[in-house]
């Protein structure tokens, strides 16, 4: 009898263990399923969080991008292509036509030497080839003559930006008016291949195109003034749509009180490289225009 209930009772107390067991088993696991759950939360939050901080990243380059496009629309001309040529923004850094507008000495065309000392030799050959307009390739060497051809091209495009913003009242600093452009293209593309001469000190001409070296450049083409201090592409300030702003007569005068303007707002823009990729790329158009446009 004694042994009938020693061993009904050891049997009892096996099957309780067991039960403990599978209690405290399965709490276990309940706990590790929350801790996992819980675990799962954190992770989502944080996903959260950092996809909400990369959206507001997002939205915030976007509004600053706006917001200089929308700055740069309102600038007279001037203004917009002296921040561009700051901001590193080819092909307007490359060109600097209102920044560091061209003089003979940078072009090779005077007989200063880089010490400053004047070379008698080689003025008395400069005089005798303006007045007898030697070709350029005899005056100066072929990369002079590669940046002249190029400084043209510049001077082209500034007019006919100047002309489609302020004569035509069209925003943005990428000519895409389409009188414009074609008078633009025949323009480069005869220069391309056209003799240069030497016809002044300071005055080149190329085939149809003129170009007189001034802090205000004096360019034209076939009779029409692309570039002067009151005319672009045959447009003058007196002739212009109502949308359009006045030139100052004095573009001198004009880009210097440009220039602190321009250079804050150049600052803000070199700050950011996805705002100066984003102008970049826009300005790439004007670069595809033609090979003579600086692109480094």
């Amino acid at each position: 009898m004694f042994r009938k209930v020693l061993v009904s009772f050891l049997c009892f107390s096996s099957l309780t263990f067991a039960l403990d067991n599978n209690y405290n088993t399965g709490k276990n696991i309940n706990i590790n399923k929350d801790k996992q759950i819980s675990k799962n939360k954190n992770i989502t939050i944080n996903k959260n969080k950092t996809k909400s901080k990369t959206v507001s990243k997002n939205k915030n380059v976007s509004k600053t991008l706006t917001q200089t496009y929308t700055r740069l629309e309102q600038l007279d001309t001037l203004t917009t292509l002296l921040t561009l040529e700051y901001s590193n923004v080819q092909p307007f850094t490359g060109c600097r036509v209102l920044s560091k507008p061209r003089m003979p000495r940078d072009l090779g065309l005077s007989c200063v030497d880089s010490d400053g000392m004047v070379n008698e030799g080689k003025c008395s050959f400069l005089k005798e080839a303006a007045q007898n307009n030697y070709p350029l390739s005899e005056v100066v060497d072929y990369t002079n003559l590669k940046k002249i051809k190029q400084y043209m091209a510049c001077v082209g495009l500034y007019g006919a930006l100047i002309a489609q913003k302020n004569m035509k009242g069209e925003n943005g600093f990428v000519l895409q008016d389409e009188e414009l452009k074609s008078i633009y293209k025949i323009f480069v593309d005869q220069l391309k291949n056209a003799e240069c001469r030497l016809i002044g000190a300071d005055t080149i001409a190329c085939g149809s195109a003129m170009l007189k070296l001034s802090f205000t450049p004096v360019l034209e083409f076939s009779n029409i003034n692309l570039y002067s201090s009151k005319e672009f592409y045959g447009y003058t300030s007196d002739v212009r749509n109502s949308k359009s702003k006045s030139i100052s007569k004095n573009i001198s005068m004009q880009v210097a009180i440009s220039k602190s303007k321009a250079i804050n707002l150049a600052k803000s823009i070199n700050n950011s490289t996805a705002l100066h990729m984003q102008l970049q790329q826009q300005a790439n158009h004007n670069l595809s225009l033609t090979s003579f446009l600086p692109k480094e």
